[in-house]
């Protein structure tokens, strides 16, 4: 089974919280629909920037969304009339209603007084084809969409979180929380990832081989990318300053750090909620399932009961200032959590005297409610079936696609429900 075969496979859409002037009003904020195909957030906000000569923080976004997709997100732009040169002199210009380029569209859809931030969604409504599906797993695929249906999946942080990780030794914020900050720079500089561009893996792969040897790995990524100015002004600074790795890792875009450090923090949680599962659910009703940190743990179903208690849990995300109340739930999660932490070789106090890394408390629900969950069609899947009968030219054993769609709370992983759908043998484009 496969998903992802085209960008259209996965839709993504976010439900806004936005508040938009009335009768088109202009506001301090002008709002827009951002659609984008084969591109991460980021670069599509760079390209914006650029496009409209703007500082790259005047663009607001609510969240970040998969670049193997077909995605539809709302953006702010603060409304100012800015020159060719970004110096509020000369001739000025307004912010266009719409403009393509590449891989994205934007569309002004009104105005607002205030900027769309982190958090602004209300839910994401995800369109999910998956497609080559013999005919004969049909039933049992329409009854685990009947189970989740009911019962939701395990609230995990998903693959997306995770970025380049390829298991549970390779977090950049395990390295800071030991102040190994060389490993913390090699994992950072050298790993390498099925989704890296062949001259970046050449680079990646020659820089974990000549560690140390800091000259030859400038000229390798002049050789192969001289456009990547950020590694090699560390490689200088390595040179320059008789190996200082700490001042070397702190030239690292700091939005980029924080993001290291949320993943360690989220792979801490999975472990965590893994852990509470297994105190309450049998083994043999367990479903473990590989990701890129670990395995993942889901239940095949709930008894109303078990299943109102979960519901009911939210796990704090550790944080450095993260206090457990004297009650029966949070002691079971502080035990979970110390269980967690030794497994890494950590204790309570490390995560309370490494605050840059164990950075904010926020709690996160144990289970993930699925809403508006529908089955859009079952249909014969014309990509898979015809590359079946080109291949082996005879008849081929007909396959099908179901296109499913459903909604979920922001912060959660459609991925997840895909996962327990079809837990084994679905094949990632």
């Amino acid at each position: 089974m496969k998903i992802k075969q085209i960008p259209q496979d996965f839709i993504v859409e976010e439900i806004s919280t936005v508040e938009l002037l009335p009768n088109n009003q202009e506001g301090a904020y002008a709002i827009y629909r951002l659609t984008k195909v084969g591109i991460d957030t980021f670069a599509a906000k760079k390209i914006i920037a650029n496009r409209l000569n703007l500082n790259y923080n005047y663009i607001g976004i609510a969240g970040l969304k998969d670049r193997h997709a077909h995605t539809i997100q709302y953006i702010s732009i603060q409304n100012i009339k800015v020159n060719k040169d970004n110096n509020h002199r000369g001739n000025l210009v307004s912010l266009p209603a719409s403009f393509s380029e590449r891989n994205i569209k934007i569309e002004r859809i009104g105005y607002s007084n205030k900027p769309i931030k982190l958090g602004d969604i209300a839910k994401n409504k995800f369109t999910i084809v998956v497609r080559d599906i013999k005919k004969g797993a049909i039933d049992s695929i329409l009854m685990k969409i009947n189970q989740v249906r009911r019962t939701g999946v395990p609230n995990y942080f998903d693959a997306q979180r995770f970025g380049s990780i390829r298991n549970a030794d390779e977090f950049i914020a395990k390295m800071l929380v030991r102040n190994d900050y060389e490993a913390a720079l090699k994992i950072f500089l050298s790993t390498v990832t099925r989704f890296n561009p062949m001259r970046i893996k050449k680079i990646r792969r020659f820089i974990s081989m000549n560690w140390g040897k800091w000259n030859e790995c400038i000229s390798c990524i002049k050789e192969n990318s001289p456009n990547i100015k950020g590694e090699i002004k560390i490689f200088q600074h390595l040179i320059m300053n008789n190996n200082d790795y700490r001042g070397a890792f702190n030239l690292i875009n700091k939005d980029l750090i924080i993001l290291y450090c949320a993943a360690y923090q989220s792979f801490l949680w999975n472990e965590c909620l893994k852990y509470i599962l297994r105190k309450y659910i049998d083994e043999k009703n367990l479903l473990s399932v590989e990701y890129p940190a670990g395995r993942l743990l889901f239940f095949k179903s709930l008894d109303d009961n078990l299943y109102n208690k979960l519901n009911s849990i939210s796990i704090p995300i550790l944080a450095h200032n993260l206090e457990f109340k004297d009650n029966e739930i949070d002691q079971e999660i502080k035990q979970a959590y110390t269980k967690v932490l030794e497994k890494q070789g950590l204790t309570f106090d490390d995560v309370k005297n490494n605050q840059k890394v164990f950075f904010k408390v926020s709690y996160r629900k144990t289970i993930v409610n699925v809403h508006e969950m529908r089955i859009e069609s079952i249909e014969n899947d014309e990509l898979n079936t015809k590359r079946v009968m080109e291949r082996h030219h005879r008849q081929p054993e007909k396959k099908f696609k179901i296109r499913l769609s459903f909604m979920l709370g922001k912060g959660s992983y459609a991925t997840l429900i895909l996962k327990r759908i079809f837990p084994y043998d679905l094949e990632y484009r």
